[in-house]
């Protein structure tokens, strides 16, 4: 669930990557066309961009919401997976 405000106990992560990157994993994880696939992801991040501005009041793309900002231009899916989990650890260590 989105929510871009909250508690400390709740970490916000956000991951991004170039338009090629993102094309690419729509197409072999749905197996379709470019087209397609740029349909897809404009669709979704229209939507994802209305219902946070709608319940939330904010910019999903602004980085300042957000705990981690991983580039997947510069990092891979196992070590976006390790930086969030790492920093999941970090924060809760008693």
């Amino acid at each position: 669930m989105w929510k871009l405000s909250g508690s400390s106990s709740q970490r916000k992560y956000y991951l991004v990557g170039p338009p090629e990157l993102r094309i690419a994993n729509v197409r072999a994880n749905r197996h379709c066309s470019e087209s397609e696939a740029k349909r897809y992801i404009r669709e979704t991040d229209e939507g994802r961009r209305e219902l946070v501005e709608k319940y939330f009041n904010r910019d999903i793309g602004d980085p300042h919401h957000y705990d981690l900002v991983i580039n997947r231009a510069h990092v891979d899916l196992d070590a976006a997976a390790e930086l969030t989990a790492s920093e999941w650890r970090r924060r809760f260590r008693d």
